[in-house]
């Protein structure tokens, strides 16, 4: 038979091992080999020389020049059919949606006649000119009643069906509320949105709106998304407007905005037959129709009221970039930080020092992440700062891409949560270190789930690459977006878009789950077993 030999115990008297003093011993290993501290000062210049590369040229496809910009000072799309007329101070606006209907599919497959964020409504806006302020309560066609204000904001009301559903909007000043109600007597609050900038005098009516179809298609290392029109019609009923309106005034329709710009003419070789007779038509129909009869009105849209988020990129996470190779740097100081000790046999001294050996790892997890946060900070916030005005240089300028500063914001979150993601991964490599006991295999596997996702972001089905940012420390990497993504815009959360599933701080909260679990692991085997 053989029996396990019993784990080491020194025949000598314990040293002092109180928390501060096992702290104060492992920054003193850490700082006296010279070549963790090449390693620690290469993630430094690493982090700031790729962030600079990462920014040195423009945007491809910038449209800062031509972008509508709202009440926010962000990119909006604003265009829409409206039927409305003059509204001096306070007032109401009541109607009922009858219906609301797609007029066939336009887009680039064939999806469903109405699109799911079709959607009629009552609307009061500053005037009738594209990006000024407003607020409109509308019935859409797939995401229920919604109050909706300035583009970015939005508050959900009832998931009730468009089609007969009563809405009123309610002005007092600056402030508009809107109520729904299913019979038209008993009514049910909404929300209220705060409009400032709304004048005396301002433009009310009913609106409909129908944004463009989306298509995507994902291949490994590319992703091809499409766009095409559609069109919507809502038909409303008991309109009642109540307020001071003008004595002459009557209701009035108009697009807002600008219709899109028509596809270019293919050559003469290839030009059919009725080509330029239906882009005319799809034109024409584009730009949408109203009708008045027997106390209905009949609206035809297309066209959305929403922030415009995808005429760029994500200009926040790439001047980040520089952390995806500093992590390896930090990963591997990490792992050597506690293998190196197994390797020369020196683990039995430091356990003889402190016998208590869950408080051996918390020291060592304390000192490399304060040591590797203490590094990350001002490297990352140095190449941020420089990249952002690089690239702002370059024509990543607003109101496509915004403006982050280090001193508040998004861009100070970022910045401080980079830092925290690569202490984080130090801590997590020396855990995974001390619970393997070999550098290749702590450092592969740390490296592996951090950039692994980002490399098949494009190449595995959204669902599944979505569900791996939620579970894999990769969901760290929500700190460093930047893009504001929206629930009333239709487009897929894609983390090649610098878009992740998880809010900013919670993919930070998985990488640090990870890390607990490793460390404890570490410290359950550690118990059992010296080396």
């Amino acid at each position: 038979m053989t029996s396990r030999a019993p784990a080491y115990r020194s025949s000598l008297p314990p040293g002092r091992d109180g928390f501060f003093q096992l702290v104060r011993a492992e920054f003193t290993k850490l700082r006296s080999v010279r070549r963790w501290l090449i390693v620690l000062a290469a993630a430094g210049v690493v982090s700031i020389a790729l962030s600079l590369l990462a920014s040195n040229s423009g945007p491809g496809n910038n449209q800062a020049d031509a972008a509508l910009t709202g009440p926010g000072g962000g990119a909006v799309t604003d265009r829409f059919r409206y039927v409305h007329q003059p509204l001096t101070g306070d007032g109401e606006i009541i109607a009922r949606v009858v219906s609301l209907k797609g007029k066939g599919p336009t887009g680039p497959d064939d999806g469903p006649a109405t699109v799911s964020w079709a959607k009629a409504g009552v609307l009061i806006k500053d005037d009738t000119k594209p990006g000024s302020p407003y607020a409109a309560l509308m019935a859409t066609h797939g995401h229920g009643v919604r109050l909706q204000w300035d583009f970015t904001e939005d508050q959900a009301g009832s998931g009730s069906a468009a089609a007969g559903r009563w809405l009123k909007l309610v002005r007092k000043g600056s402030t508009l509320t809107g109520y729904e109600s299913a019979d038209g007597t008993s009514w049910q609050r909404v929300g209220e949105a705060k409009v400032t900038g709304l004048p005396r005098t301002a433009q009310i009516g009913l609106f409909v709106a129908s944004p463009d179809r989306y298509s995507l298609n994902r291949a490994f290392g590319t992703v091809s998304e499409g766009t095409g029109p559609s069109l919507a019609t809502g038909v409303f009923d008991q309109v009642k407007l109540n307020g001071s309106t003008p004595p002459d005034s009557s209701w009035s329709g108009r697009l807002v905005g600008q219709l899109p710009t028509p596809p270019a003419p293919v050559g003469q070789d290839e030009r059919k037959e009725g080509d330029e007779q239906a882009a005319e038509q799809q034109m024409k129909d584009l730009e949408g129709s109203d009708s008045r009869s027997g106390g209905r009105i009949t609206v035809t849209g297309s066209g959305d009221i929403a922030p415009d988020t995808f005429g760029g990129g994500d200009n926040l996470g790439q001047s980040l970039a520089g952390s995806w190779v500093a992590l390896m740097a930090f990963a591997a100081l990490g792992a050597l930080f506690v293998t190196s000790e197994y390797k020369r046999g020196m683990i039995r001294t430091t356990l003889t020092a402190s016998p208590r050996r869950g408080r051996v790892l918390l020291a060592k997890a304390l000192v490399i992440g304060g040591v590797s946060f203490a590094v990350a900070l001002p490297a990352t916030a140095a190449g941020f700062s420089w990249a952002q005005a690089r690239m702002r240089d370059s024509g990543w300028v607003p109101p496509v891409y915004q403006h982050f500063s280090l001193n508040e914001g998004a861009g100070l979150r970022a910045v401080l949560g980079t830092a925290a993601l690569l202490a984080l991964v130090a801590v997590l490599a020396m855990a995974a270190g001390a619970l393997l006991r070999r550098s290749a295999g702590a450092v592969t596997g740390v490296i592996v789930l951090m950039l692994l996702p980002l490399i098949l972001g494009s190449a595995l089905p959204l669902d599944l690459i979505q569900w791996i940012f939620r579970l894999t420390p990769a969901a760290a990497f929500s700190v460093q977006q930047g893009t504001p993504h929206y629930e009333q815009l239709e487009r897929p959360c894609m983390p090649e878009n610098s878009c992740y599933p998880l809010p900013t701080y919670g993919g930070l909260g998985v990488l640090a789950a990870w890390t607990a679990i490793v460390l404890a692991l570490a410290v359950w085997r550690l118990r059992r077993k010296d080396a």
